[in-house]
């Protein structure tokens, strides 16, 4: 079977729900992979794995997650989670959702709103990233890759 990897940075900035004005950097950078292509007319969920930096959370951890790309289709939107260990060994988790507007397509679709939970499931912050349109878009456009599964 053939399928489809992409690698995508996103970065912009982070904060804790109790301190609103305390902005942080956050950014993060996915290696995705979808099993077969065939896939893209459907419900597919690429399966993504990359490394986060959030200031005041981690200098740098592994992450696993899923960015849903059939709802995009079928939504005009991008969920994106993950989950990744603190610098406190303790777990996070990163829900972000692009919404995809067509009049407003290049904002859309490289403005991701998010939300930060701890390992209990409470929210402890929120984060917008951004794609860098003009640095990045080629890095991405040449990143898509057919794969063997």
């Amino acid at each position: 079977m053939i399928g489809v990897k992409f690698r995508e940075r996103m970065a912009g900035t982070w904060h804790r729900l109790e301190s609103p004005a305390d902005e942080r950097p956050i950014e993060f950078t996915a290696n995705a992979r979808v099993p077969k292509l065939s896939a893209f007319l459907g419900n597919v969920v690429a399966e993504m794995e990359g490394q986060v930096i959030a200031e005041g959370l981690t200098k740098g951890a592994d992450f696993e997650g899923t960015i849903g790309l059939g709802a995009l289709v079928r939504e005009r939107r991008l969920p994106y989670a993950f989950s990744f260990r603190g610098d406190n060994g303790r777990k996070y988790r990163f829900d972000g959702t692009k919404e995809v507007s067509l009049a407003d397509l290049a904002n859309t679709m490289s403005t991701l709103p998010a939300y930060l939970y701890d390992d209990e499931g409470r929210e402890i912050g929120r984060a917008v990233l951004r794609f860098d349109l003009q640095g990045d878009l080629w890095k991405f456009l040449r990143s898509w890759r057919p794969v063997r599964t």
